[in-house]
């Protein structure tokens, strides 16, 4: 008979279990590792949205024309916000994919009305590149906005 991954028997000295016991270790390592790499993304990657200005937020269209984002400013209290123009302040859920030092991508998800990924690029506190795809009510988006805070709200 022959043995597949799924199987647990044991041959002889034990070889077969001690195998499965050492993948399921490191099985259970690397879920750990992982489940640590996504808590330091989501820590860094809050920080770096903290870390933008409060106040009132212009969008632009980067490269001239017309800005397809559903919204050309922002009152800034929440940095949240940002990830989310194309949903405004629908109640949605957000998980931050990658985070770097300059930079953070955000996949986020709105019951009944959509869902999107940003990736915001920071280039100081008060200007940001916004990139953003995905679908709201049913139509997909996507677009490239710079953000500078433009005052008080």
């Amino acid at each position: 008979m022959g043995s597949s991954g799924s199987e647990s028997r044991i041959e002889g000295n034990g070889k077969m279990l001690k195998q499965n016991t050492r993948w399921l270790q490191y099985a259970g390592a690397c879920l750990v590792a992982g489940t640590a790499t996504l808590a330091v993304a989501q820590s860094s990657g809050s920080a770096l949205l903290n870390s933008l200005e409060k106040g009132l937020w212009e969008l632009r269209a980067v490269g001239g024309g017309t800005s397809r984002a559903a919204q050309s400013q922002v009152c800034l209290g929440n940095a949240s916000k940002l990830v989310q123009i194309q949903h405004g302040s629908a109640e949605c859920s957000q998980r931050i994919l990658r985070s770097e030092a300059d930079r953070v991508t955000v996949s986020y998800s709105c019951p009944g009305l959509g869902q999107g990924i940003t990736t915001i690029r920071k280039e100081s506190n008060r200007l940001v590149h916004i990139d953003s795809q995905g679908v709201r009510n049913g139509s997909p988006f996507n677009f490239t906005v710079e953000g500078r805070v433009n005052g008080r709200c």
